[in-house]
């Protein structure tokens, strides 16, 4: 694996893999890339808010686990796509 060529040859002072920029790269590339069209970001972002409207003041880890699995994604996930549309 990557983690053990690194620490193997890092360690003798060769440097690190080079397909790591590469690798790296690709990963931020598919990382910045929308899951969702706006639309969908839209309608997504408004079912989740109105089902945290719905329960009020008093909302419990395990509310917003069942909403999470309700919904089929995370708050972290829906913050990232709204923020990749700038909405």
């Amino acid at each position: 694996d990557w983690l053990t060529h690194n620490r193997l040859y890092n360690e003798g002072g060769e440097g690190y893999n080079p397909f790591d920029k590469i690798l790296n790269d690709e990963v931020e590339r598919l990382a910045a890339l929308p899951r969702w069209t706006k639309e969908q970001t839209q309608a997504k972002r408004e079912a989740w808010n109105n089902d945290i409207r719905k329960m009020g003041s008093s909302i419990t880890m395990l509310d917003v686990a069942r909403l999470e699995q309700k919904h089929g994604f995370n708050l972290t996930l829906l913050k990232h796509e709204i923020s990749k549309h700038n909405l």
